[in-house]
């Protein structure tokens, strides 16, 4: 089995609640995205820019107040993604058509803790739309201005990974996490 040391990093969000409010408050654009949390916030968080298999570290993210429970990004045209570093969770953002303000969101959770994120559109009530803890695919397209993540440790049970299983087949791991790295330490 191949080892593997993963490094993560804090990225420090600063509070612009003038820039948040062009592109969220009343009159702002119905096609730039916005995130409310219904539990959880964006206080310990690694968030990066994507530009396929590259990440950066994301400069343009939008915080409403210190409270954390509300940002934006500066441009709903790059794809990032947003990775809690106390439940291991991660949304992934990738945007579709832009100008419609359509996205596609990803969410994850580690297989093997009570972790899990999910989100609610609003548009059909308060139910859940995308959830890491429900089935195989935790992919799924929005065209709606508001997003409301749920992040927390709330999973009824934790789950085995399938892939943990088969890992040993592989001399490699191909990370979809763009907020962590690996380093092989053996094999």
């Amino acid at each position: 089995m191949l080892d593997v040391a993963i490094y993560e990093r804090q990225t420090p969000l600063t509070v612009n609640n003038a820039e948040y409010e062009k592109r969220c408050g009343s009159g702002s654009p119905p096609d730039h995205v916005c995130f409310t949390f219904l539990a959880g916030d964006a206080s310990n968080v690694d968030v990066s820019i994507t530009k396929g298999e590259f990440a950066y570290p994301a400069t343009d993210v939008l915080v409403k107040d210190d409270a954390y429970h509300d940002f934006t990004i500066d441009d709903t045209s790059k794809s990032f993604s947003m990775y809690w570093m106390d439940t291991h969770v991660m949304l992934i953002y990738n945007p579709i058509a832009t100008k419609k303000g359509c996205y596609n969101l990803q969410v994850m959770a580690p297989d093997d803790s009570n972790a899990r994120i999910w989100v609610n559109d609003g548009i059909l009530g308060e139910g859940i739309d995308l959830d890491s803890d429900q089935t195989d695919v935790h992919s799924r397209d929005f065209c709606t201005k508001w997003i409301r993540p749920h992040v927390a440790n709330d999973r009824k049970s934790p789950r085995r990974s399938r892939l943990l299983a088969h890992s040993h087949l592989h001399s490699s791991i191909r990370i979809i996490d763009s907020h962590a790295f690996t380093v092989p330490l053996s094999v």
